[in-house]
């Protein structure tokens, strides 16, 4: 439990006008919970509770602008003292698409609608957030979904007319036109809402669920695309080896420990933001062995994600000189999550 309340007021505008000290409240009360009991722990009566006044700034961490309550873990220490994915990758948003029962089709709406080969050029292997779920995208079966690439910027709206006729009798229809006309152009109604670069999907990159109790990363090895339920890692200096060692550092404990101390949560759900993404350490891509390379490249193609995850463990403690420290990180994450 935290509590918030008004210290004082500083005289000096330049530091500002007030500040703010955080109560920290721990608990080993076990059991079933009843009122007294509560009332006990909060006004600091209950003798398995205790309480702490900390420093906000101490806590404040400024390459995710979030407060995190994680004092003096030599562990997290350890791992700020590495790079930051921000100095070697970006990362962003997958489409919005305004109407994804518009955008978004399977095999078997092309049986019904008839298109020329300029607009069946325009259709996209998707893949959903949902189905991350391995190290790499070529482990899924079969491709089942395909988004309309409708782009402002390369599409040539006077090829598409059954595309244009579709989407003019599609449900959502007035909604997307209403929208567009309101927050865009007259005509935008034919095009995604939030399009993408698609170098972002062209490139080799790795892709993230949004929202997820087990982070997985995958490799995008098959050109696929991705809607706002994912974020797409793509490296500023596009190396396939240099993704592939990445992969394996994203998959490890180490950056699920991270991600769980430092991010945010939604029950047991981790929310993957940006903001904390960016700022996962990572090793020097530049040290990594000829011979530890031919050894991920075999592990990304053999394993599955849990053999791949005890693979990228212990090659991730060499890479951050940090061995023997899985055990501890893995009760931190059960402790926490």
């Amino acid at each position: 439990m935290i509590t918030f309340a008004k210290k004082r007021t500083l005289e000096s505008v330049k530091k500002g006008v007030q500040s703010t000290l955080i109560s920290v409240t721990s608990t080993n009360e076990q059991g079933t919970a009843s009122n007294q009991i509560f009332e006990e722990i909060v006004n600091n009566k209950n003798k398995k509770t205790s309480t702490r006044d900390v420093v906000p700034k101490k806590f404040f961490d400024k390459e995710s602008g979030y407060f995190l309550l994680t004092e003096d873990n030599p562990l997290l220490k350890a791992l700020e003292k590495k790079i930051s994915l921000n100095s070697i990758a970006d990362t962003n948003q997958g489409i919005t698409t305004g109407s994804n029962d518009t955008f978004v089709w399977d095999e078997s709406l092309f049986e019904t609608v008839n298109l020329n080969s300029y607009e069946k050029l325009l259709f996209k292997p998707l893949i959903r957030g949902s189905e991350l779920v391995e190290p790499t995208a070529s482990s899924l079966s079969s491709q089942k979904s395909f988004i309309m690439y409708m782009s402002t910027k390369t599409t040539n709206i006077d090829r598409t007319p059954n595309l244009k006729s579709f989407i003019e009798n599609s449900k959502d229809y007035v909604r997307i036109h209403e929208r567009a006309i309101e927050e865009r152009n007259e005509g935008d109604q034919y095009y995604l809402w939030r399009e993408r670069n698609s170098q972002i999907f062209k490139r080799t990159s790795i892709y993230y669920q949004k929202r997820t109790q087990n982070p997985m990363f995958t490799l995008n090895d098959k050109g696929f695309y991705i809607k706002d339920d994912a974020y797409a890692i793509t490296l500023k200096n596009p190396n396939e080896d240099d993704a592939l060692i990445l992969l394996t550092v994203l998959n490890s404990t180490f950056t699920h420990f991270w991600l769980v101390a430092k991010g945010r949560k939604k029950g047991k759900s981790l929310e993957l933001y940006p903001e904390v993404i960016r700022t996962l350490p990572v090793p020097n891509l530049k040290l990594i062995s000829k011979e530890d390379l031919q050894q991920v490249k075999l592990a990304v193609k053999q394993l599955d994600r849990r053999d791949f995850k005890l693979f990228a463990n212990k090659k991730v403690a060499e890479w951050f000189s940090l061995p023997g420290v899985v055990d501890e990180m893995e009760e931190y994450i059960n402790n926490n999550q």
